[in-house]
Protein backbone atom coordinates (compact mmCIF):
# COMPACT_ATOMS: atom_id res chain seq x y z
CA UNK A 1 0.00 0.00 0.00
CA UNK A 2 1.36 3.68 -0.87
CA UNK A 3 0.46 6.99 -0.38
CA UNK A 4 -0.16 9.67 -2.96
CA UNK A 5 2.42 12.55 -2.88
CA UNK A 6 1.61 14.40 -5.91
CA UNK A 7 0.93 14.41 -9.48
CA UNK A 8 2.83 11.54 -11.38
CA UNK A 9 4.64 12.13 -15.11
CA UNK A 10 1.18 11.43 -17.74
CA UNK A 11 2.44 9.13 -20.35
CA UNK A 12 0.14 9.58 -24.03
CA UNK A 13 -0.49 5.64 -23.99
CA UNK A 14 -1.30 5.06 -20.47
CA UNK A 15 -2.87 8.36 -19.49
CA UNK A 16 -2.67 10.03 -16.55
CA UNK A 17 -0.31 9.56 -13.12
CA UNK A 18 0.14 9.83 -9.79
CA UNK A 19 3.43 10.04 -7.71
CA UNK A 20 3.19 7.68 -4.96
CA UNK A 21 5.88 6.50 -2.26
CA UNK A 22 5.74 3.28 -0.76
CA UNK A 23 7.10 2.00 1.97
CA UNK A 24 11.10 1.03 1.65
CA UNK A 25 11.77 3.17 -1.50
CA UNK A 26 13.61 6.25 -1.17
CA UNK A 27 11.44 8.33 -3.02
CA UNK A 28 8.34 8.16 -5.31
CA UNK A 29 7.42 6.73 -8.34
CA UNK A 30 5.14 7.63 -10.80
CA UNK A 31 1.80 4.97 -11.27
CA UNK A 32 -0.30 5.31 -13.88
CA UNK A 33 -3.84 5.11 -12.60
CA UNK A 34 -4.78 2.71 -14.56
CA UNK A 35 -2.33 0.35 -12.53
CA UNK A 36 -3.85 1.90 -9.17
CA UNK A 37 -6.58 0.58 -6.56
CA UNK A 38 -8.20 1.29 -3.35
CA UNK A 39 -8.82 -2.43 -2.84
CA UNK A 40 -6.91 -5.22 -2.28
CA UNK A 41 -5.51 -6.48 -5.61
CA UNK A 42 -6.44 -10.33 -6.86
CA UNK A 43 -3.98 -13.40 -5.66
CA UNK A 44 -1.17 -13.62 -8.09
CA UNK A 45 -1.16 -16.72 -10.38
CA UNK A 46 -0.59 -20.02 -8.42
CA UNK A 47 -2.10 -18.45 -5.27
CA UNK A 48 1.32 -17.11 -4.48
CA UNK A 49 1.81 -13.66 -2.62
CA UNK A 50 4.68 -10.95 -3.28
CA UNK A 51 7.77 -11.49 -1.19
CA UNK A 52 7.60 -15.81 -1.19
CA UNK A 53 10.85 -17.55 -2.25
CA UNK A 54 10.85 -19.25 -5.31
CA UNK A 55 13.10 -21.77 -7.18
CA UNK A 56 13.37 -21.31 -10.65
CA UNK A 57 13.66 -24.75 -12.53
CA UNK A 58 12.95 -23.80 -16.13
CA UNK A 59 16.15 -23.34 -18.11
CA UNK A 60 18.41 -21.34 -17.90
CA UNK A 61 18.91 -18.42 -19.89
CA UNK A 62 20.24 -14.63 -20.18
CA UNK A 63 17.31 -11.84 -21.31
CA UNK A 64 18.21 -9.20 -23.75
CA UNK A 65 18.74 -6.53 -20.89
CA UNK A 66 21.38 -9.07 -19.48
CA UNK A 67 18.75 -10.14 -16.54
CA UNK A 68 19.58 -13.90 -16.25
CA UNK A 69 17.68 -17.08 -14.91
CA UNK A 70 19.75 -19.97 -13.72
CA UNK A 71 18.14 -23.18 -13.38
CA UNK A 72 18.04 -23.88 -8.68
CA UNK A 73 18.48 -20.06 -8.30
CA UNK A 74 16.53 -18.79 -5.41
CA UNK A 75 14.34 -15.87 -6.46
CA UNK A 76 11.65 -13.35 -4.76
CA UNK A 77 8.17 -13.00 -6.48
CA UNK A 78 7.60 -9.14 -6.55
CA UNK A 79 4.23 -9.39 -8.52
CA UNK A 80 1.93 -10.45 -11.70
CA UNK A 81 4.24 -10.97 -14.91
CA UNK A 82 3.29 -10.14 -18.53
CA UNK A 83 1.30 -13.20 -19.27
CA UNK A 84 2.93 -15.78 -21.64
CA UNK A 85 1.25 -17.47 -24.72
CA UNK A 86 1.06 -20.70 -23.83
CA UNK A 87 -0.06 -20.40 -19.85
CA UNK A 88 -1.62 -16.98 -20.12
CA UNK A 89 -0.01 -16.99 -16.19
CA UNK A 90 3.17 -15.58 -15.01
CA UNK A 91 4.72 -13.86 -11.63
CA UNK A 92 7.74 -11.24 -12.15
CA UNK A 93 10.82 -12.45 -10.02
CA UNK A 94 13.86 -10.97 -8.93
CA UNK A 95 17.04 -12.60 -8.61
CA UNK A 96 20.15 -11.91 -6.70
CA UNK A 97 22.56 -10.54 -9.36
CA UNK A 98 19.88 -8.64 -11.62
CA UNK A 99 18.95 -5.00 -11.67
CA UNK A 100 15.50 -5.50 -12.29
CA UNK A 101 13.05 -8.30 -12.43
CA UNK A 102 11.84 -11.05 -14.89
CA UNK A 103 9.00 -13.18 -15.81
Amino acid sequence: QGKVVGPGSPHAEFGEALAMHFDGNRSWVSCYISTLSVSRPLPLPGGYTAGALLYYIGTSNKAAKGQKRVYGQQGKVVGPGSPHAESGEALAMHFDGNRSWVN
